[in-house]
């Protein structure tokens, strides 16, 4: 395998890699979006609520 053959091959993985962590973070915020609760805690506003209904979490 050459320099060039390698340096391609690595560049095809980076360029992949991203790709699932792309394709990773949409299903995350997918998933977020369609588990909306309006009653969920805030980054700025204040809630009542003590736990998080949303599939996402505390992030979602």
């Amino acid at each position: 395998m050459t320099t060039e053959e390698k340096i391609e091959k690595k560049e095809k993985v980076t360029k992949e890699m991203k790709g699932m962590a792309f394709a990773a973070a949409g299903i995350f915020l997918g998933v977020a979006l369609i588990s909306y609760n309006g009653e969920d805690l805030s980054f700025n506003s204040v809630s009542t609520a003590v736990e998080t209904h949303n599939l996402g979490g505390r992030f979602g």
